[in-house]
């Protein structure tokens, strides 16, 4: 538990960093994974992001199911990203859904988090309720702003982020922006092969000095940062809870406890995970 949450009948990590047993199921290039590739479940991109296309990692098409001894498991779309994925897990004890709780309603490369029926839901929370409209109403927004031609940058930290901006403002924008494709922290985006949009005229993306979750936008009358979204709205988390029928929701990450009172306060059974494991057969005797 001080590394993660883990399913205890398979010995199966979440979003852990390296241990010393197990598999680890690594849920997007956003989660640190370590340099072990041989103990690591996830998809083929984010594998090959983290370790590089020659190194052996565990993996299967979104949806196909893997057989972990007795249990099955499946990797369903997160939406949080190019790669990302939830975890969908069942055995003979009970089902259970991993979901990274961040832009669900899917990006400009990400389909949207698609929902499977489980018993408990394991919803990782890191940004805090209210953090900001849905993924493509905030790019909206954003094109809106950049139409003006007063910004002839962006600035960001993270290499998902450029090329997220590149793919989403390119179809909105007359000119599409240009994407620093030579900075080197692209190297592992490209040796993963993920998508990465041919440039235009328009506004240049940079990877520089800038806030992980945050760009900057720099012209003629300075610089201003602009948060990107992060946390899920109320409703979608309303929505998904619905489809997955969970007859608990299981918080962890580092606002868990925020999200905990406003999922209370929606009728939802959520409570913060605890420092010890509760098996899923306790559901099937006392829920």
């Amino acid at each position: 538990w001080k590394n993660g949450p883990w399913i205890r009948p398979a010995s199966l990590w979440l979003d852990a960093p390296p241990v010393g047993r197990g598999l680890r199921f690594v849920s997007s290039c956003l989660a640190p994974a370590g340099r072990r590739s041989d103990r690591v479940l996830s998809t083929v991109f984010t594998g090959r992001y983290h370790f590089g296309p020659e190194r052996p990692f565990l993996s299967a098409p979104v949806g196909a199911t893997i057989r972990l001894g007795a249990a099955e498991v499946r990797l369903l779309p997160g939406g949080l990203g190019h790669g990302a994925a939830q975890l969908h897990f069942q055995s003979d004890d009970g089902v259970l859904l991993y979901t990274v709780g961040c832009r669900l309603s899917g990006t400009a490369l990400a389909a949207p988090a698609r929902f499977d029926a489980a018993d408990v839901w394991v919803l990782r929370v890191d940004a805090a309720p209210g953090d900001g409209p849905p993924w493509l109403d905030w790019l909206d927004a954003l094109t809106e702003t950049l139409r003006g031609g007063a910004v002839s940058s962006l600035r960001v930290a993270e290499p998902w982020l450029a090329v997220e901006l590149a793919a989403g403002l390119s179809g909105r924008l007359d000119a599409a922006p240009g994407l620093d494709v030579t900075a080197r922290r692209l190297v592992r985006w490209t040796r993963a092969e993920g998508p990465v949009p041919v440039g235009g005229g328009g506004p240049r993306i940079f990877l520089d000095a800038a806030a992980a979750d945050a760009v900057v936008l720099a012209g003629d009358a300075g610089e201003t940062s602009v948060p990107v979204p992060a946390a899920p709205t109320l409703r979608e988390l309303r929505a998904a809870a619905k489809t997955i029928g969970a007859r608990e929701v299981l918080l962890v990450g580092a606002a868990a406890a925020p999200w905990a009172a406003a999922l209370a306060g929606a009728g939802l059974p959520a409570r913060v995970l605890g420092e010890s494991p509760r098996r899923l057969w306790w559901w099937r005797v006392h829920g």
